[in-house]
């Protein structure tokens, strides 16, 4: 699944390997305090985690987004829809 969305500031894209070390970082255990997420303590579970989420992009049942900054490539944060092919799906952000 291969795709690039462009906004005049922003490039929204899959996520991928490219960005595991970005999310390492930025996902900390005070950034998912509230969140359903945990902040990992090992870069292998973000390397599982990024696995994971692409398999289950194949599988078109989750589709998880990577946000940048279109000038400068740096990593803003994320997004994702769980559960796509329910009756339910669930927005995370």
């Amino acid at each position: 699944m291969l795709f690039r969305v462009y906004t005049k500031r922003l490039l929204l894209t899959p996520i991928s390997m490219e960005c595991k070390l970005d999310i390492f970082r930025e996902f900390t255990k005070e950034l998912t305090t509230y969140l359903y997420a945990e902040s990992d303590t090992k870069i292998e579970y973000t390397e599982n985690f990024i696995n994971q989420s692409l398999l289950n992009m194949q599988k078109a049942e989750e589709l998880i987004i990577v946000i940048l900054k279109k000038d400068s490539q740096e990593f803003l944060g994320s997004s994702s829809i769980h559960q796509i092919n329910t009756q339910y799906p669930q927005i995370a952000s």
